[in-house]
């Protein structure tokens, strides 16, 4: 309950991380003790997600019959069942901006593979070390726990501006759902940089001094902030899918998994509904191309001889915001304040190790 967090945030002034295994749960615990108090947790929640507000929790019982927390912070975590969340997340939390501060994400299944690779006990000790640093982080001095302020560099403040005015360019033609989660991936992108500047400070491999966020820290937190945008859009789009869509889209998933191609016979291998059953699995890839997910593409005969067949080829999935409907510039009018990875910038920091972007972002752009 809130109550119960507001008790432990109190002596954990620092935040804490909530971790559960079903979000199903979490949500369904909200107000569950406040009789005819709809939607009181769901606010507190959202007070907590800035991280700069106080939390204030009166209680009727206890030993402290008040609890004020100054900059409280909660983070959580878990999974849920795209039906249950489907359920739970009604409307109310999608108007007040609630889903919208959710990093979700379900990337496409993927076939399992046995593998012998660990990881090194190296890779482990440098991770406890890092996360000792961090925890050893010492906040303003003062009689509550103030945080530190830290300052772009040139360079980031220069990423930054870059990122911000794109991103708002993406997100013109939205409204609704997406625009809210488009909005919040601003946010997150700061948030993302802050992050990996301090991991980079406590391994150090930090490129700027103490305190700074510099372009490197930028590019990460921006790719990873784009990621979950397009995560966003993807899962707002299956939490209303009907059946028949969301049929499409487990088989897109399983075709993707094998590289994006594959023929009737290969489905008739596959999947057990489709097992046994050229025909079917000729259907089902039909359906497919009649409803925009791929096309048929002709295979000729090998050297030996044999018919010729065709194999269902899937489509990339769309730029997210409104990438998907603008018209790439004309080579001799580049778009303004717009690099390539593949061009950067004069003086631009390498990008290519923070590359979190997927396959959405078909262009390298930052």
């Amino acid at each position: 309950t809130i109550e119960a967090l507001a008790d432990r945030l109190q002596d954990n002034p620092r935040g804490l991380l909530v971790a559960r295994d079903e979000l199903g749960a979490w949500l369904k615990s909200f107000d569950a003790y406040r009789a005819g108090s709809r939607g009181g947790d769901a606010a507190k929640w959202l007070e907590l997600h800035s991280g700069s507000r106080p939390l204030i929790v009166d209680r009727k019982t206890g030993d402290r019959a008040s609890i004020r927390v100054e900059h409280a912070a909660a983070s959580v975590i878990g999974g849920a069942q795209p039906r249950t969340l489907s359920r739970l997340l009604t409307p109310d939390f999608f108007d007040n901006g609630f889903t919208a501060r959710l990093l979700l994400n379900m990337p496409p299944r993927m076939p399992r593979r046995w593998i012998e690779a660990d990881v090194s006990r190296e890779a482990l000790d440098g991770i406890e070390r890092v996360l000792g640093r961090l925890i050893a982080l010492k906040h303003r001095p003062g009689p509550d726990v103030e945080p530190v302020d830290l300052v772009f560099t040139p360079d980031g403040k220069a990423a930054w501006i870059q990122f911000f005015n794109e991103h708002a360019r993406e997100g013109e033609c939205l409204d609704g759902n997406l625009a809210a989660a488009w909005s919040k991936a601003e946010g997150y992108a700061a948030r993302f940089a802050l992050l990996v500047s301090l991991v980079r400070q406590a391994a150090g491999t930090a490129t700027s001094t103490e305190g700074t966020i510099d372009a490197h820290a930028v590019h990460a937190g921006v790719a990873l902030a784009r990621w979950f945008a397009a995560e966003a859009e993807r899962v707002y789009a299956v939490l209303r899918e009907t059946p028949e869509e969301s049929e499409r889209r487990r088989l897109s998933d399983w075709i993707r998994g094998r590289g994006g191609k594959v023929t009737a016979r290969d489905l008739a291998r596959g999947p057990r509904a489709y097992r046994g059953s050229d025909a079917a699995a000729e259907q089902a890839l039909q359906n497919l191309v009649d409803t925009g997910w791929g096309a048929w593409e002709e295979v000729p005969p090998s050297k030996r001889g044999g018919r010729p067949t065709r194999r269902f080829v899937l489509r990339g999935e769309p730029a997210p915001g409104c990438e998907r409907d603008r018209a790439a510039p004309e080579p001799d009018e580049p778009e303004p304040s717009q690099q390539s990875v593949e061009n950067p910038a004069p003086g631009a920091p390498e990008v290519h190790e923070y590359d979190f972007q997927g396959e959405r972002r078909e262009r390298g752009t930052l």
